[in-house]
């Protein structure tokens, strides 16, 4: 199935170069979660960040489906 990964900050790094905020298709199979979005992307299992499908904060286990829009940021903190 073929989604759209947007990619913030630091976790630009593994996807294709684009430009802040722009997305990229990418190709995962049927069932794909949030978490094994991240390890084909080769993001570190250990790595902070907020994942966001469909503007919707989403745990990592979330189930992906056709067409969806997966967003990825690092934790923001500040005040």
């Amino acid at each position: 199935m073929l989604i759209t990964v947007k990619l913030y900050a630091g976790l630009r790094q593994f996807g294709p170069q684009t430009q802040a905020g722009e997305g990229f298709q990418r190709a995962v199979p049927d069932g794909c979660s949030v978490d094994q979005l991240l390890e084909l992307l080769g993001v570190p299992g250990n790595a902070p960040l907020v994942a966001m499908v469909n503007q919707t904060v989403v745990f990592l286990q979330h189930e992906l489906a056709e067409g969806d829009v997966v967003c990825l940021f690092p934790p923001v903190a500040g005040g």
